[in-house]
C-alpha cells in the first residue's frame, strides 16, 4: 500500500535524522524548560517575603543555572562530535545578530 502510494505521488526518499539531532532536540526542549523555571522563579522571588522562601527560591536560581551550564555543556559536545550539526552551527553563526548561544 505504502509502495503505490509513493510511486503514484514519486515520492523522494529522505534522509533519517542523525541521533545527534535527537538528542539537541530533547536537550534544546529540557533547556526551554528551564529558562522557564528560571523565569518563574525570578518573579516569585521578586515578590516572596519570607525569608525561608527567598532563600529556597535563590537556591532553586543556582540549580537552574547550574543545570543550564551543563545542558549547554552536553550541547557543544554533540555538536562538535558530528560534522552535519557543526556545518549548520556554523552557517547559523554566520548570520549576523545570531550568536553561538541562540543558534
Amino acid at each position: 500500500m505504502l509502495a503505490r502510494m509513493g510511486s503514484a505521488l514519486q515520492l523522494q526518499p529522505t534522509e533519517t535524522q542523525s541521533e545527534a539531532f535527537g538528542d539537541l532536540r530533547e536537550l534544546l526542549v529540557f533547556r526551554r524548560g528551564l529558562i522557564k523555571d528560571r523565569t518563574a522563579a525570578k518573579t516569585r522571588l521578586k515578590t516572596a517575603r519570607y525569608a525561608m522562601l527567598r532563600r529556597l527560591l535563590t537556591q532553586r536560581l543556582g540549580q537552574i543555572e547550574r543545570q543550564l551550564a551543563r545542558v549547554d555543556a552536553a550541547m557543544k559536545v554533540i555538536v562538535a562530535s558530528d560534522p552535519k550539526p557543526a556545518h549548520r552551527l556554523e552557517i547559523l553563526i554566520s548570520i549576523p545578530g545570531i550568536a553561538r548561544r541562540h543558534a
